[in-house]
């Protein structure tokens, strides 16, 4: 496979948001909440970097973890270097109560 170039950065959101989405339906089919994000990258110089971000009360909804993860990767990206690998982790998994926290229907 080959590098993706700095220019091509909605290639890897796209990829990002994909990746979310399956995530997303794992925690869900495994009654899940995550409570932090963490993005690999590697570029093509082999550097590999990984950065997390955490959130206050953890949830399920596939769409903090899209925004998470793209806001993480727009933030810590190289700019100047071709990208090998991106990856996505969630951490902090608890398991989901039945009653939902007001911050979620925020």
């Amino acid at each position: 496979m080959e590098d993706i170039g700095p220019s091509s950065v909605d290639i890897i959101r796209d990829v990002l948001g994909t990746m979310c989405g399956r995530i997303g339906e794992k925690l869900k089919n495994k009654s899940l909440r995550f409570k932090t994000v963490t993005v690999k990258m590697r570029y093509s110089d082999y550097t590999t970097i990984q950065r997390s971000k955490s959130i206050p009360v953890e949830t399920d909804r596939t769409d903090v973890l899209q925004r998470l993860a793209i806001e993480i990767f727009d933030h810590q990206r190289d700019r100047e270097k071709a990208l090998r690998l991106v990856g996505i982790k969630v951490s902090g998994l608890n398991p989901a109560s039945e009653q939902l926290c007001l911050t979620e229907f925020l």
